[in-house]
């Protein structure tokens, strides 16, 4: 038995966001998919550009390199989300409409890479 995941209420948004391909598995049950799901939920968060740190070049790389492994749909991908128990298409659509645009978004999402002075 593991720790019940503790999420933000945009993570959360996330989830509910990802279509399922098998109803009858539980997300919790498998550590596999769980960790697979992790991935996905990553890339989509560092592809919304959310949460990103350090300098703004290294913030746009990476949330531009999320968003092309996710708009891409490549054989990684469709790998990972099969892993995750997710149609990999439907996953792709909907992640994309919940990423948006990142070129209209790069720089305002992110955390400051140090504190103010």
């Amino acid at each position: 038995m593991g720790v019940p995941l503790q999420r933000s209420p945009r993570e959360a948004g996330m989830i509910e966001m990802l279509p399922k391909s098998d109803e009858h598995v539980e997300q919790e049950a498998c550590p596999e998919r769980r960790l697979m799901l992790a991935v996905l939920l990553t890339a989509i968060r560092d592809a919304s550009g959310i949460n990103i740190v350090g300098t703004p070049h290294c913030r746009r790389q990476t949330q531009m390199l999320a968003f092309g492994w996710i708009k891409d749909g490549d054989s990684d991908f469709q790998e990972v989300c099969a892993l995750a128990g997710l149609d990999p298409n439907a996953t792709r659509r909907k992640a994309l409409q919940f990423i948006g645009d990142p070129r209209n978004s790069v720089g305002r999402r992110y955390v400051r890479s140090r504190p103010a002075s």
